[in-house]
């Protein structure tokens, strides 16, 4: 029997880019007079200029699998632009995989990072390494969230969540930071949980599930007065690693 491919958790999928992605690519540096190749790329990005393409440079490079990239896409994690901090982050993430952990982590506590975006990263890389980093940086918002239910406290939130239920299995105080924000979450609309559903699997849109739940998701559930309300288990149960991402050793151009 073949072996089965794994799922991706919902925020690494999101990451994923298809042929046609490369295609447009191709096409909107051809219309820029920029080859669409790791020089032409990386001059993009060292140059600064178009100042617009620098994002989707970032990504390209990441497609191409350029390690070569890596100094330079960390150089621009706290760049002005904030859509080249979040490309810029996504895009070592995906060419690092679990080999990026350690430089995430920093990021979250580095001034002038895009947070939300290094969280991103960290969900889809999903490295247990991260989760004391993770839980300094959402153990408090949550507890902010507890107090008085905000909007921009919930989204700055969602990739954290991301992370969280992807260790709740290794780390039990995970499993409480995930009951805590579900008891929260019951509360919410449900328009206010929109990215969770995309992003999460506590809350994905369908209630159906292939396998049994995980443990960490049955204690959450069980923990919810009312058995579960909104947080619902998807179809997609399993766990991002590194050979998801298509992730290369960074060697020596994986400078810090």
């Amino acid at each position: 029997m073949p072996t089965p491919v794994p799922v991706l958790h919902p925020c690494a999928a999101a990451l994923v880019r298809g042929e046609g992605d490369m295609l447009q690519d191709q096409a909107y540096f051809r219309r820029l007079g920029v080859a669409y190749d790791v020089p032409g790329l990386l001059g993009v990005l060292r140059d600064h200029k178009p100042r617009s393409a620098m994002p989707l440079a970032c990504h390209a490079l990441a497609d191409l699998q350029a390690t070569e990239a890596l100094p330079v896409l960390k150089a621009l994690a706290d760049f002005s632009i904030q859509d080249v901090k979040a490309t810029s982050v996504l895009a070592v993430a995906r060419l690092c995989g679990a080999d990026a952990t350690d430089w995430l982590t920093e990021c979250l506590v580095r001034k002038g990072t895009l947070k939300s975006y290094v969280l991103w990263a960290l969900a889809a890389v999903a490295d247990p390494r991260a989760w004391p980093a993770v839980q300094a940086w959402s153990a408090p918002l949550i507890r902010k969230l507890e107090r008085k239910p905000e909007r921009p406290v919930l989204s700055n939130l969602v990739f954290a969540i991301a992370y969280i239920e992807q260790v709740a299995d290794i780390y039990p105080e995970a499993v409480g930071l995930l009951e805590r924000f579900a008891a929260v979450a019951q509360t919410l609309p449900p328009g206010d949980l929109t990215e969770f559903r995309h992003f999460t699997r506590l809350f994905a849109r369908s209630a159906a599930t292939t396998g049994p739940a995980p443990n960490w998701l049955a204690q959450v559930m069980a923990a919810l007065p009312s058995g579960g309300g909104r947080c619902q288990p998807g179809p997609d149960i399993g766990r991002i690693g590194p050979p998801d991402l298509g992730a290369r050793a960074p060697g020596e151009h994986d400078a810090q």
